[in-house]
């Protein structure tokens, strides 16, 4: 048994048995009479690794890596849950509504994202770019006022959207079948907006898991509950009303929790006095928001032309398809939420050589992670549309085929977006997302006629090459290096 332990100044206890008996010790304290666990001031207590390679025994981490590393292992299984119970909840609701209600629900629904994320645009990437920055520099009044700035600019877009949206359909009418799924949407769009500015505030101020565990979690687990419960109890078909009531309670549920993460995580830059940069603040907001709109027009609009130009069973057919490749663009989303503080950092820091490496680690992550999935979707996609959906939706495969296209072309390149916002290229990266959307609503409109779903989905795989093409191409010239899944050595500065 170990009686004791003393360890006097410029000694060195390498036990874990040691340590774990001297947690307790108060350091520097003389008098190792009075007591059995005695660590002089100067000392060194640890513990040796026995069984690791002896060329790697004296390697060090600090204790925040440590934590970093816990943490970013809990956020992707956390992510891993939040796909997983999306994407099951997605299965249920195919079976529940059956193709012509899923399609009118999915498009009422692209609505109401598209609101959504105008409402937030712009101050999403502009609290996680800039409370990462203040942060690395030791400004946490800035933090405050930052903070404070974006809940109100995000609380009265999201009112305003509301209200307008509400106000022109009193005035035009309500289309009869769709009344319940239009009022409970513009629900949503409140409570979603606030619930994504407080995440991302969070994501800036370093705490990346806190800040996706209510999307990631809270969400899909309040919203994947309440539809296996309704399937449960309901024995016929679920309105399409009911579907968009079940999301609508999850999100309050995200949104409650957000707040609730926000104020407490945020309270050391609360105590701050307020310091404000409105100048710079407002003129990195417009063409950030830009961005941001016309990313969200572009998510959004293969569902919304589809409704306005096809039939609900051809949205039907591009929602069930979009489902599937979601799970395998989750590599791309997690490697750009991971490091989007950690670009802008990199940038503040002034380091192009460590800045390239990190762009060409995050490609490689991303690429790697999403290609396997993608490929195993456009093999065997037809028989998992039949097992999974239902044989109804089996005419989504061709659709499918095309998304899997567009996911592989989005996680090779699509790493460059959060390199180029971190690097402040907001008007550049406005001028090619212009014209690459212009590129998409062209192809939407010539094959959307003819094609349906399917012409949608080669759209967006065309536009999507397009886009993101054009800015690795942009950050080669402004920042020095590639953006692609390369050998860390090709991606250094020019």
């Amino acid at each position: 048994a170990l009686f004791g332990v003393w360890v006097l100044k410029g000694e060195a206890c390498l036990s874990a048995c040691a340590l774990a008996m001297a947690m307790a010790v108060e350091h520097g304290v003389r008098g190792a009479e009075r007591t059995r666990r005695y660590v002089e001031e100067g000392a060194t207590l640890g513990f040796h690794a026995g069984d690791v390679r002896a060329d790697l025994r004296q390697a060090q981490t600090t204790l925040g890596d440590a934590m970093d590393l816990t943490y970013d292992i809990v956020e992707r299984l956390s992510e891993v849950i939040q796909a997983g119970a999306a994407f099951v909840t997605g299965v249920v609701l195919a079976r529940v509504l059956g193709p012509e209600a899923l399609g009118l629900y999915a498009a009422v629904l692209a609505w109401v994202m598209l609101l959504v994320s105008i409402s937030q645009a712009g101050l999403t990437p502009l609290l996680v770019r800039e409370v990462a920055a203040e942060r690395q520099a030791g400004r946490p009044g800035r933090i405050h006022g930052l903070l404070r700035l974006a809940i109100g600019l995000g609380t009265c877009a999201a009112a305003l959207a509301w209200l307008v949206l509400l106000t022109r359909l009193w005035a035009q009418g309500l289309p009869p079948c769709s009344e319940a799924l239009v009022i409970i949407g513009l629900g949503i769009v409140f409570f979603n907006a606030l619930a994504f500015v407080m995440e991302a505030a969070l994501r800036g101020l370093g705490k990346t898991l806190m800040g996706q565990a209510p999307q990631l979690l809270v969400r899909p687990i309040v919203h994947a509950t309440l539809v296996f419960g309704l399937a449960l109890m309901v024995t016929e078909k679920l309105s399409p009303g009911a579907a968009m009531a079940l999301l609508a309670v999850a999100v309050l549920a995200e949104c409650s929790c957000a707040a609730w993460a926000r104020w407490h995580h945020a309270r050391p830059a609360r105590q701050a006095p307020v310091e404000t940069d409105l100048p710079k603040w407002m003129t990195a907001l417009v063409p950030l928001t830009l961005v941001g709109v016309l990313g969200a027009f572009s998510a959004q609009i293969g569902f919304i032309t589809l409704g306005l130009w096809s039939t609900t069973s051809e949205v039907a057919a591009f929602r069930v398809a979009a489902q599937l490749t979601t799970l395998a663009m989750f590599g791309y989303a997690a490697v750009v939420a991971q490091n989007s503080p950690r670009f802008s950092a990199l940038h503040t820091a002034g380091d192009p050589n460590a800045y390239a490496r990190a762009a060409a680690s995050a490609a490689r992550m991303s690429f790697g992670l999403s290609l396997p999935a993608a490929l195993i979707l456009a093999v065997f996609g037809q028989d998992i549309l039949t097992l999974v959906f239902g044989s109804a939706y089996a005419p989504a495969y061709p659709t499918l085929l095309a998304l899997c296209a567009q996911v592989i072309a989005l996680a090779g390149l699509g790493v460059a977006i959060p390199v180029l916002v971190a690097a402040r290229q907001d008007g550049w990266l406005v001028a090619v997302q212009c014209a690459g959307q212009a590129l998409h609503l062209g192809l939407l409109a010539y094959w959307i006629p003819s094609h349906g779903a399917a012409g949608a989905a080669w759209a967006l795989a065309i536009a999507t090459v397009a886009i993101h093409g054009s800015l690795v191409a942009l950050a080669r010239v402004k920042l020095g290096f590639w953006v692609l899944p390369l050998w860390p050595d090709r991606s250094k500065p020019a």
